[in-house]
């Protein structure tokens, strides 16, 4: 039985990696990147407790797979209670979100599966039940467009921190592929075999 050289084993090295490239070009992979809005004298709204009501109105800018509200919990952990969260698109199309407090971190994002569709406008009303402390929501002066903010009904000058989630196709790998590529065919010049 004949043996495969080590020059052989190479090529097929290479082939496959010629392949995984061509592979990877025709069916990138997806990550998840976050956008957040500009920032501008980031604030806080005000202690926000059981059955106050923030209703943020804004047009999105693009398609999202998910949002994320900034909110802070004045560093206490909190074991009680729920965030409601309740979403109203320009359909007047409404889904109620229901999430617990524990599962909220000091000074973070906490991020809402809910795809936002560009150029819609969607309504954002968010209250707390049975809670023993309070929390807060960052706000910007940045003001987008259509964008408003009510704190128990009454107008603010400025807008929830929100950032959102999209996917994009991810090539880096491919760069990974070609690098080894050029390796080895920089190895299969320079093995060459000399002819006699």
């Amino acid at each position: 039985m004949k043996k495969i050289n080590h020059r052989q084993i190479v090529y097929i090295l290479l082939i496959v990696i010629c392949i995984y490239t061509v592979f990877s070009l025709l069916f990138p992979k997806q990550s998840y990147v976050s956008k957040t809005n500009e920032i501008k004298s980031l604030d806080i709204l005000g202690e926000v407790e059981n059955n106050d009501v923030i209703e943020q109105t804004f047009i999105s800018d693009d398609d999202y797979l998910k949002f994320g509200i900034y909110l802070a919990t004045y560093t206490e952990i909190l074991r009680e209670g729920n965030l409601i969260i309740k979403i109203t698109d320009e359909d007047n199309k409404t889904e109620e979100i229901k999430v617990m407090l524990s599962r909220i971190n000091n000074d973070s994002y906490y991020y809402i599966d809910y795809k936002l569709e560009k150029n819609k406008k969607y309504d954002i009303a968010i209250t707390m039940e049975n809670s023993t402390k309070p929390i807060t929501l960052y706000t910007t002066k940045q003001q987008t467009k259509d964008a408003e903010l009510k704190y128990n009904g009454e107008p603010q000058d400025s807008m929830l921190v929100l950032s959102f989630m999209y996917e994009e196709d991810y090539y880096f790998n491919i760069w990974y592929c070609l690098m080894a590529s050029a390796l080895i065919l920089a190895y299969l010049v320079m093995t060459k075999p000399s002819k006699e």
